[in-house]
Order: C-alpha cells, then sequence, then structure tokens
C-alpha cells in the first residue's frame, strides 16, 4: 500500500513538473461577453508565457448581425520598444470574418507577459446573438522556417439590443432624419427624399439619408445604434442624415470633410437656415447639427464621410 502511494505521488510531481514546463499563451477576446445597443470594441488580449514574435489572428462573427469597422493595432509586440509590421488587416463582413496579422522586425526575439495584440470596432446590423470565434497562430521567433508555439483561444460572444427613439414631427413640412437604424419598417405617408439626383416618393423611412414630409404628431420608433459609418457623398447637393443622438458643432461634424463643402441648410420649425464655413461665423443662423433633423449639404467633389462615433477616422 505505501509502495502504491509512493508511486503515485511520484506520478503526480512528474505530472506537474511536465505541465509547468510547457507554456501556456492564452489569447482571448476581452469582454468575453457583452450586451450593445450602440457600436462597440473589442480587445483581442493575450497572457504569454513563450516569447512571441509574430501573431496571426482570425475572428468570426455573425455577419447577419454585426458589421467590423476597423481594426487597430494593440500594444503587446511593440511594448519593449521594438518597432512592428501589420501584414494583414483585413475586414470582410460578406463572410463575417476579420484577419489581423503583425510581426516585429527589429528584435530576434519575441516578447512576453500580457497585452493587446489588436482592437476591433463593430458597427450593428440588427439585434440579436453574435458569436466571436477566435482562432491564433504564435511565432516565438524570426527564424527560418518558422517556430509555431501552443496557444489556447478564449471565445467570446456579444448580444445587439434595440433602442427606441421618439420622432418628433411638427405642423407644416419637417425635414428629418434618424440617428438610429430601424428593425422594422417604418411607414410615413406623405414621404419623400432626394435620391440620385432627384426627388422620390418612399413607402419606408430606410437609408442614411434625410427625409421630407407633412405629417405631424410623434412616432416611437425601435432600432439599433449606427455609430461606425462610412457615407458616401455625391459631388454637388446631398440630402443626408445626422447619425448622431448628440448635438453638436457643424464644424466638428464634417470635420474630415472640411475642404470639401460649402453650405450646410436645415429646415427646423418652418424656417431655413444655414451654415456657409466661408462666411463670418456671425452670419451663420446654423451652428449645431441636432438628433433627428435631416440636412443639406454642397460639396465640391466626391467623398467619404466617416462617422465612427466621434466623426473622426480612425
Amino acid at each position: 500500500m505505501k509502495k502504491i502511494i509512493k508511486r503515485t505521488i511520484w506520478i503526480l510531481m512528474f505530472l506537474f513538473l511536465v505541465e509547468g514546463a510547457i507554456a501556456v499563451n492564452n489569447v482571448y477576446v476581452n469582454p468575453a461577453n457583452q450586451t450593445v445597443d450602440n457600436s462597440f470594441e473589442i480587445s483581442i488580449d493575450i497572457n504569454a508565457t513563450d516569447k512571441i514574435f509574430s501573431a496571426d489572428i482570425t475572428l468570426l462573427f455573425n455577419k447577419s448581425i454585426l458589421n467590423g469597422f476597423s481594426i487597430i493595432e494593440g500594444d503587446f509586440l511593440k511594448k519593449d520598444g521594438a518597432a512592428t509590421s501589420i501584414a494583414t488587416s483585413d475586414i470582410d463582413n460578406a463572410n463575417g470574418e476579420i484577419s489581423f496579422a503583425i510581426t516585429r522586425y527589429e528584435n530576434q526575439t519575441g516578447v512576453n507577459g500580457t497585452g493587446t495584440i489588436c482592437k476591433i470596432v463593430f458597427s450593428l446590423k440588427n439585434k440579436g446573438d453574435s458569436f466571436l470565434n477566435l482562432d491564433a497562430e504564435l511565432i516565438e521567433a524570426s527564424y527560418s522556417p518558422p517556430v509555431s508555439v501552443p496557444s489556447t483561444t478564449i471565445n467570446g460572444s456579444v448580444t445587439v439590443i434595440s433602442q427606441l427613439y421618439n420622432l418628433t414631427l411638427t405642423d407644416g413640412w419637417n425635414l428629418f432624419s434618424l440617428p438610429i437604424r430601424p428593425v422594422e419598417n417604418v411607414s410615413i405617408d406623405p414621404l419623400y427624399s432626394y435620391v440620385d439626383g432627384s426627388y422620390k416618393k418612399l413607402d419606408n423611412v430606410a437609408g442614411f439619408i434625410g427625409f421630407w414630409t407633412n405629417t405631424t404628431g410623434d412616432i416611437v420608433i425601435e432600432g439599433i445604434g449606427i455609430n461606425n459609418t462610412i457615407f458616401n457623398l455625391k459631388k454637388d447637393w446631398n440630402l443626408i442624415n445626422y447619425p448622431s443622438s448628440t448635438e453638436n458643432n457643424i464644424s466638428y461634424v464634417l470635420g474630415n470633410v472640411s475642404d470639401d463643402y460649402s453650405a450646410v441648410f436645415a429646415y427646423e420649425n418652418n424656417e431655413w437656415k444655414s451654415f456657409n464655413p466661408h462666411r463670418a461665423y456671425a452670419l451663420n443662423t446654423l451652428d449645431k447639427m441636432k438628433p433627428g433633423l435631416g440636412y443639406w449639404i454642397k460639396l465640391n467633389d466626391d467623398v467619404e464621410w466617416w462617422f465612427d462615433g466621434a466623426f473622426r477616422k480612425n
């Protein structure tokens, strides 16, 4: 009996030593689970025992619920001051896949410990649940051929919920837009917008544009936030929506197209208001953009207007 006990103790000690000798490299989605009603960010974090020289990350998500918007390099591989090179940074929303590969190129050795490999910003397409399934390949050094080290990945998930927006339409004509994406059809009659260079009568409030109606009353609309969106605007006049839920100065909102527009108009309470960036500020009757209003903007050329929650491209 004593021999069996001794043998068991020796086996346990051996297994403990072997396990301790095997490096553990964990790569995980942070936060692992969250509930959101607007755009959100996750980190792909690492806790590494091995000296990591490069990392190749693939993240799968539910393409019917989420849209990948941007990928931002993390601090892990350059935390000792080494320069890094991004080999791949790709968002494939059609297939629900994000790829990111990064390597150190100044040092032959790697780094260990904790940190962030990259950050990923998502915008929302619909309410529901999405998996965040992670795959990672870690390389220990820049030798040829590369030496891959074992790693454990921990997946995540996100639940997208809706929010309610109260649209108030006053007497007379209203030039309005929605700071949310409706989850169901919103019918308003009559409803007009300016699409492809001409006015068109519409059946439902849909798309990131401004609308005209002379309907009066309050309409409660269920939708999801539309932060992190790229608006492709055309030369000349565009009837746009204002995607933010907070009021901001026009010069701030249109910061990334500041050299490309010459006039902005709003129609509020049966009165036209205007902003011209080349006119004395005191002569402008419009200085802020508000949620719920639509806006005419005149552009000098075709542009991409980025709205990432702060009206700035990352």
